[in-house]
């Protein structure tokens, strides 16, 4: 079988709901053998491929036809990988060396179409369209490619009309009025319509149908219209006739579209019926990607209908299938969602939905021990989506449930009732907000038992974290009228944490009798601010007066239990001033200090702090504390955070092989400290960056900062915490005593200050935050 067919195939098999018709290699296309295809058919993900056909396109002689279909695939793999200018530069490449060869017109179709894809998906319609009107000039018309193209051009004028601008609309369409426009668009989707339905019955011809009726809804969804839903309804007629036994893919397909027009219509009893006649195809195909999906469409027809026990029933089928193909979902995107929020792909809304349906039956039931089956296992739902998060923001599926250590606590969450039991003490609860769509839900746990507060609506609780935040990004630390502005700014800190205290913890003062530490397993906006200065007014006390505060990003992907002793230091600093960075000051007393509590210690500063030392120390030294005391960022985008080292940036990536080795001997890094990094400004996909960083380095612990804070106290703070640590004492308490001293001006030592100030306001103490193992 031709390489670009098994691509195609393998491609349509997960994503073809989402993809622009991508034109396929024929035979007499494909009649060179490259020598890269061997190498091709092994690779999985999406990035190996590129790296593959990358090291073709930069050694291989730019006209030969193996290297223009390099360009081609690669176009195509950056479009759905999104660096769209890559996209476009590798199209406009292949077009620039097809046009040199004799017999061009082959490859130049394919070239157009790829350049017309990667600028539909950027939304720049007036090169899009020319495009594939170019590809259309060099294939033949009874072709199934001149079909496919037609598609092509169909979608580039729906997203016209669904998503383009005025100057869009007037450069395609100069004289076009919304009317003309519509029916230019009807058109389209005809003359497609009518070259697909000539092809012969293949899976070709079938993913062309579908994807045609997929478009059309959607432009019917848009204008209220008849003409696109008569099309798309023939488009799955025609498609649903196809041989069940050879296509059962594509039927699966058609009749789940189908559903899904009953159901927005709201006859839910027929649109129940199509997706169980999906779900029986889809099984035929052994195509869990699609079982997940249409289970889920299941569940909420049967949820339509008030049949809450049966819409419980599809949405767990769901869940437990995607379980089986988790690791897949970051190996195949959708064109669709390649852009979207995580939150807002399909795979999340499973599992937010389910959570959102089993909160509702929770609140209708009056049995204790039944409602606590449906909490348990909302649990479970939110830690396997927790799992998902991480691995979607560090692009890493491998990141997974740790194996346990020598006297750690198993936190694997299991099958039965209590999926906790035997991992949190009884003087340990586990708050867990969760934000769904448009509310927020709050869960405590504590001593078997699972409790709920009252429903939230999220945009409240997002604006009043939005003000915290505010406050403490506005704290005026450099101003001449410090003490006057820092009271008002301490005054709007506390009033915006207030409102937080009083939605997320008051309603458990109760429940939280008694409890030494607090986990917090932060969601959405919440990961964004610490909850150590949630702020009770009654009692004008913090949080972190009350209890000593860890968080993490997930029970299940966090090694708990007694820490080994923390003997064997590897220390990083760097105090001179380097790229965009002023120098920190007090970076060398920070590692004076702990330089003094260990005899075994590696330590590089400022000029011996390089990538280099740094990657080499980190694999070879055994290290039970990594400290990090330089600038670090954390973006939303993984590849926009990194640590500086004195001749560069050192990519997050990196601190993998600080116990990779480690972990192999059975001792991992039992804490990283990263001490003057900060995540982007109330980004809280950065902030989960931040709160993975230990579950990224195979860290138990990390400490990290979410915001800069002021040299001095943070130097006190970290030597305190590590005097505390080796007393020993659990290092949730140990991080709580060092931040109540500077909270309460009870210093101990002053060895970091020339002149203490004070250090009061929660910019100076609550950006630090513990995170994974607490004990």
């Amino acid at each position: 079988m031709l390489w670009a067919v098994k691509i195609y195939r393998l491609v349509t098999s997960y994503r073809w709901y989402y993809l622009f018709v991508v034109l396929l290699l024929t035979e007499n296309l494909a009649a060179q053998t490259c020598s890269w295809e061997k190498q091709w058919d092994v690779l999985i993900t999406d990035r190996d491929k590129i790296v593959l056909l990358e090291q073709v396109a930069a050694s291989s002689p730019e006209f030969e036809p193996c290297t223009i279909r390099a360009f081609i695939e690669l176009s195509t793999l950056y479009r759905i990988n999104n660096p769209q200018i890559e996209a476009i530069n590798y199209a406009q490449r292949a077009l620039k060396a097809a046009a040199k060869l004799p017999d061009k017109h082959k490859l130049m179709a394919q070239a157009w179409v790829v350049h017309g894809n990667a600028q539909l998906h950027n939304k720049v319609y007036q090169e899009a369209l020319p495009s594939y009107q170019q590809a259309l000039n060099l294939l033949p018309e009874a072709s199934d490619n001149h079909a496919k193209v037609l598609l092509n051009i169909a979608q580039v004028w729906v997203d016209l009309i669904l998503r383009g601008y005025e100057s869009d609309k007037s450069a395609l369409c100069p004289a076009c009025d919304d009317k003309a426009l519509y029916h230019n668009t009807i058109q389209a989707l005809q003359n497609a319509l009518e070259k697909t339905l000539a092809l012969q019955q293949s899976e070709t011809q079938a993913d062309a149908l579908l994807h045609l009726a997929h478009i059309a809804y959607k432009l019917q969804q848009s204008k209220a219209a008849l003409g696109p839903v008569k099309q798309a309804r023939e488009a799955l007629l025609y498609a649903q006739a196809f041989n069940a036994e050879k296509f059962p893919r594509q039927i699966s397909h058609a009749k789940a579209q189908s559903g899904q027009i009953y159901y927005d219509a709201g006859h839910y009893k027929e649109a129940v019926q199509l997706f169980n006649q999906a779900i029986f195809h889809a099984q035929q195909a052994s195509a869990l990607d699609l079982l997940f999906r249409w289970q889920a469409r299941l569940g909420q027809a049967h949820h339509a209908l008030g049949n809450l026990a049966a819409a419980i029933k599809a949405y767990q089928q769901a869940v437990d299938y995607l379980a089986q193909i988790r690791s897949q979902l970051l190996q195949f995107n959708y064109y669709e969602e390649a852009n979207k929020p995580l939150r807002e792909r399909v795979q999340a809304k499973t599992y937010l939905d389910f959570i959102g349906l089993l909160l509702e039956a929770t609140q209708l039931e009056k049995d204790n021990e039944t409602r606590q089956v449906y909490l348990h296992r909302i649990l479970k739902i939110q830690e396997s989506f927790k799992t998902i998060e991480l691995q979607e923001y560090y692009q890493d599926d491998c990141i997974s449930h740790p194996q346990p250590l020598k006297n750690e606590r198993n936190t694997c969450l299991d099958e039965n009732t209590d999926v906790l039991s035997g991992k949190i003490a009884d003087d340990e609860a586990v708050l867990y907000p969760i934000a769904l769509p448009n509310k927020l839900a709050v869960l405590l746990y504590r001593q078997g038992q699972i409790h709920t507060g009252a429903m939230l609506a999220l945009d409240d609780v997002n604006q009043a974290v939005a003000k915290a935040n505010n406050a403490i990004w506005e704290f005026p630390e450099t101003s001449k009228d410090n003490l006057l502005k820092i009271k008002d700014n301490l005054a709007k800190t506390q009033t915006a944490t207030h409102q937080l205290y009083q939605w997320l913890i008051k309603p458990f003062a109760k429940q939280l009798e008694g409890v030494q530490t607090l986990i917090v397993i932060p969601d959405g906006e919440l990961r964004t601010i610490p909850f150590s200065m949630l702020y009770a007014a009654d009692a004008k006390q913090y949080l972190l007066e009350q209890y000593a505060i860890a968080v993490t990003p997930s029970l299940s992907l966090t090694q708990i239990g007694k820490r080994k002793p923390l003997e064997r230091f590897f220390l990083n600093g760097l105090s001179v001033a380097v790229d965009k960075f002023g120098g920190l000051a007090t970076v060398p007393r920070e590692i004076d200090n702990l330089e003094a509590l260990s005899a075994y210690k590696h330590t590089l500063r400022d000029q011996t702090f390089t990538v280099k030392n740094f990657q080499e120390a980190a694999r070879d030294y055994r290290a039970s504390i990594a400290h990090i005391a330089t600038h670090g960022v954390f973006k939303g985008d993984i590849s926009q955070s990194y640590l500086q080292a004195y001749d560069g940036r050192l990519q997050i990536k990196a601190l993998e092989n600080l116990s990779r080795h480690n972990v192999m001997r059975g001792e991992p890094v039992e804490l990283l400290t990263l001490s003057a990094c900060e995540s982007a400004k109330g980004d809280e996909r950065a902030a989960l960056g931040l709160s993975g960083v230990a579950v990224k380095a195979g860290a138990r612990t990390a400490l990290a900062s979410l915001w800069k804070v002021n040299d001095a106290s943070t130097c006190y703070l970290m030597s305190r915490f590590y005097q505390l640590l080796q007393k020993p004492m659990p290092a949730a308490q140990a991080l709580r005593s060092a931040q109540l001293e500077l909270l309460r001006n009870k210093l101990k030592t002053s060895a970091c200050f020339e002149r203490p100030l004070n250090y009061q306001h929660p910019y100076y103490w609550a950006a630090f935050i513990l995170i994974g193992n607490w004990m």
